[in-house]
Parts: structure tokens; sequence; C-alpha cells
């Protein structure tokens, strides 16, 4: 009797093995695998110590907009998208149909009621308030330049040297830093930093 329930066993591990084999060869040129039972987690999870470098790099195979698979019943499936014309729809266009939600107002529940933290109405009215008040002060944008320049200068540099003299490697993304085109003298400033430590 013994024998006949490791001979069952046996049976099912090996039929196990070959459907995720099977699996593997069926999805082996997908961007992601989707795993049965545990989705795309393993996949996210090994490459934790690289998450951004990965994720740029599925968006980019992945046409801009990719739908993320969690583990069965975890209410873990998202969609990820950096494509600006989906951007646009959701921030601005159809901002109703992507209520924030009660999860999301309590991770930023120190925001109070703020721009970051509200749906629908209120968030539309804030929005014409703030761009009503960017347009009216015409030092607004200067001011931000300014403030930059003060972080990369005071902030920054003094960060990547101590990295630099640490041996640390620090990545980081330059279009996230400066998007206006007047801080071009910023992104300059950088990059000569960086190409001078490379030199050294």
């Amino acid at each position: 009797m013994a024998l006949m329930d490791i001979e069952i066993i046996v049976a099912v591990v090996l039929f196990l093995i070959l459907v995720l084999i099977h699996h593997w060869w069926r999805n082996r040129n997908a961007i992601i695998t989707n795993w049965p039972v545990v989705g795309m987690l393993p996949t996210l999870l090994h490459n934790v110590p690289c998450l951004h470098d990965f994720v740029t790099e599925v968006l980019r195979k992945s046409g801009g907009t990719l739908e993320f698979k969690g583990p069965w019943f975890t209410g873990m499936d998202f969609i990820i998208t950096c494509d600006p014309l989906n951007i646009q729809h959701i921030m601005t266009t159809n901002f109703s149909n992507y209520p924030k939600g009660e999860e999301f107002r309590e991770v930023l529940d120190a925001l109070g009621d703020g721009i970051l933290n509200v749906d629908s109405d209120l968030w539309k009215l804030q929005r014409k308030m703030f761009q009503l008040w960017c347009r009216r002060f015409s030092q607004f944008e200067p001011f931000i330049a300014t403030t930059l320049r003060r972080k990369v200068a005071d902030d920054l540099i003094p960060f990547l040297d101590h990295a630099y003299e640490a041996g640390i490697q620090v990545t980081f993304f330059l279009s996230s830093f400066c998007s206006m085109e007047k801080n071009t003298d910023i992104i300059l400033t950088i990059k000569k930093f960086i190409v001078n430590r490379k030199n050294i």
C-alpha cells in the first residue's frame, strides 16, 4: 500500500514538472513569464536589486504598457504604463474614471486633502487653482530653476563626490531630474561631472 502512495506522489510531481516545463517553453519569448499560481511575481522578485532598470527595459520591450499578473487570488494584478497618451488619458482627459481610492488616501493621509490626495471635483478645483497660480506668478518657473540649480550644487554633486570616493555605483535618471527646457544647464553640469569622474 505504501509503495502505491509513493508512486502516486512521484507521478503527480512529475506531472507538475512537465506542466511547468511546457508552460515555460510556450512562454519562453514572453517579456515576463506568467507562471501558473504565482503569476509574474518570481520574475519581479528576481529583479528587485535592479528594479528600476528592469521595469524600464520591460516597458521598452512592451511598447510602454504592460499588464502585470500577480499570484492567483491576491488582487495583485495591475497595469504599468509610461506611454504619454495613456498618462494624459488617466491624469487629465478621463481622470474621473480612475479614482485613487481609500487605500491611496490612507497611505498619503499626511497630505490631507491636497491635490495629490483627492479625486473628481475637488481635484479639478485644486488643479485649476494651481494652474492659475503658475500662470499668474511669472517668477514660478525661474524659482523652480533656481531651486533645482541650488539642489544640484549643494546636495547632488557632494553626494556623487562621496559616492565616487567610497566606490559606490549610483544609478539615476537625468530626465526625471529636469523636465523644463530652461534647465539644460543643470543637466550639462551633471553630465560634465560624471564624464570628469570617469576620466579620472
